[in-house]
């Protein structure tokens, strides 16, 4: 097969930390050490049926549990090993492709050799492969859940669901939207709504994170499946809906909350589980014309008796006219309760002189008992911390002393994880624009979490900045960002639409981390895969035995750092 270098001439990730020294590799001879930190790159796939100019622009992780069909168990069942996966689009009207990231493997019927990472240089599919399963608008946005109950084919759980907006059809003479749905276990289904078209239906989504499980079988939420903003439903105004586990959509009324015409709710939106029966939502409303200040809306979506119901905690709004470009929720102070963190970096063009916008970091404990705060006139709750530009070492910010200076999109994209394995959550931001050594090629930042809000990414090693080492200007590197889980802890996915590529870190560069565990180790007891004491493991059933699909794509090739 033909390699196609793509992004090696122009993109050579460096990482900017002592400790994630990286050399290149090649994915069909995967080796290495502790010592390294290699840089998994997915150029343009190319050969769809939709253009990829903007390949990189949206990102997306997540895990899946996955029958290992080279171990047979009696019954004719298969073990459910643990994998995670990212996909990657380019932007609205693209198709998406999904990659390999770490896989556990079965050595026999009681051991596995644990969670490795696992990249391949050919995708393992092409959501748009058909031009019949995407049209205009598909892909503008990603979003991943651990399990479909009941299944695609109604034959059972389906693992490691992504689900994307797929673009308008005419249904009985009515131009309906569509999803583009595809599970580890399932090939992938396209399915009209009852959502009117022309509401910018999937302009943003988030999956919904599963509940607890045994480590073997994960249970959906009771809210739902996945989220989906559309900035242009209502008018204008905007509107937020659900789909259901049995893959229906629905809009999610806001009770009580009265936006301004134009607010285009919907354009941004991020998730977290805050209890088996509730979910922690945030939204952003972000006029086009700018006849509205923007705001982030702050509400839960709670199951009680079979039925959702949403309530608006607040209406947050902030210093930048970005405001809300982006949101993020996790654990940043590692007491056990969600942040919300908003961003106002510019993924687009952006003007010498105008300001850096900074990440402003709300605390939900501080907003769970109270309603519609700052939604109806009155002053919005202020941010319990602010991160900013000139906060992070070797980013050249925009500022008052350097007024020929472009802003470089700091907080553009935001992720919140354990990106350094210490147990506790990191804030992982993009900022596109960024110049080092005088090139705007773009770079991410890594912020270590832990201890209160104030010692965020404060201190020595807490903090690092991963960029290309060499490359041209205008890669927009860090245009959006997203979390693998890996084998303890997780890994940062970047894109590069101006490169039309993206790429796997393994390496965050804080301080206390090694780079990913390249050569891994026979043996390791992992996933559902579990000796017990009497030396026969659980087995996870409902799966059947499928296996995922090859598109059958040529190698896109995978490089690393220098």
């Amino acid at each position: 097969m033909k390699r196609s270098l793509g992004l090696a001439r122009s993109l050579a990730l460096g990482l900017a930390v002592a400790g994630c020294e990286a050399n290149w590799w090649d994915p069909s001879a995967f080796s290495g050490s502790r010592t390294e930190a290699p840089v998994f790159v997915t150029p343009n796939p190319g050969g769809s049926a939709f253009p990829l100019a903007r390949y990189g622009s949206v990102v997306a992780g997540y895990a899946a549990r996955i029958p290992d069909r080279s171990v047979v168990l009696p019954g004719g069942r298969s073990p459910r090993l643990l994998a995670s996966r990212f996909a990657v689009a380019g932007g609205a009207s693209s198709p998406y492709f999904v990659w390999r990231a770490f896989e556990d493997r079965a050595v026999d019927a009681a051991t596995t050799t644990g969670l490795r990472p696992r990249p391949d240089g050919s995708a393992l599919y092409d959501a748009c492969r058909d031009r019949e399963y995407c049209g205009d608008g598909a892909s503008a946005s990603l979003a991943a859940f651990p399990v479909l109950p009941g299944g695609l084919r109604g034959g059972g759980l389906d693992l490691g669901c992504i689900v994307a907006p797929a673009g308008a059809v005419d249904v009985a003479g009515t131009r309906v939207e569509r999803i583009n749905l595809r599970c580890e276990t399932e090939a992938t289904t396209i399915r009209p709504l009852d959502v009117p078209a022309g509401i910018g239906f999937g302009a943003s989504a988030v999956g919904l994170p599963g509940l607890a499980d045994d480590g073997c079988t994960p249970e959906a939420h009771p809210a739902g499946l996945a989220l989906f903003g559309a900035p242009g439903g209502h008018d204008g105004t905007g509107a937020l809906y659900v789909l259901s586990q049995g893959l229906e959509v629905r809009e999610v009324p806001l009770d009580g909350l009265d936006l301004p015409p134009n607010a285009r709710l919907g354009a941004e939106l991020a998730a977290a589980g805050v209890s088996d029966t509730k979910v922690l939502v945030a939204i952003s409303a972000r006029s086009e014309e700018g006849l509205a200040p923007p705001q982030v809306i702050i509400a839960s979506l709670q199951v009680e008796g079979g039925v959702l119901s949403a309530l608006v905690h607040a209406c947050l709004g902030g210093e930048g006219e970005g405001f809300g470009r982006a949101l993020a929720i996790g654990d940043l102070d590692g007491d056990g309760l969600p942040e919300i963190a908003v961003g106002g970096g510019d993924r687009g063009e952006v003007r010498a002189g105008a300001p850096e916008e900074p990440v402003q970091i709300f605390s939900a404990e501080a907003l769970a008992d109270r309603r519609l705060v700052g939604c109806l006139g009155d002053p919005p709750p202020l941010p319990d911390h602010t991160v900013a530009c000139a906060d992070v070492a070797g980013l050249e910010c925009a500022e008052a002393a350097a007024p020929a200076r472009a802003p470089s999109g700091f907080g553009a994209s935001l992720a919140i994880g354990d990106v350094n394995g210490d147990g506790t959550g990191d804030l992982v931001l993009g900022a596109p624009h960024a110049r080092l050594n005088g090139v705007a090629s773009g770079g991410v930042v890594s912020l270590a979490g832990g201890g209160s809000l104030a010692q965020l990414g404060v201190g020595t090693g807490r903090q690092a900045l991963v960029a290309p080492a060499s490359a041209g200007a205008g890669m927009l590197f860090g245009f959006d960002v997203a979390l693998v889980p890996g084998t303890d802890r997780d890994e940062i996915v970047a894109g590069a639409p101006g490169a039309s590529s993206a790429a796997l870190l393994f390496c965050s560069g804080l301080a206390g981390d090694r780079p990913a565990d390249l050569a891994g180790q026979a043996g390791v007891r992992h996933g559902c895969v579990l000796p017990l004491e009497s030396g026969r493991p659980p087995v996870c059933s409902g799966a059947g035995d499928a296996g995922p699909l090859d598109a059958g794509i040529d190698d896109a090739g995978a490089l690393d750092a220098r």
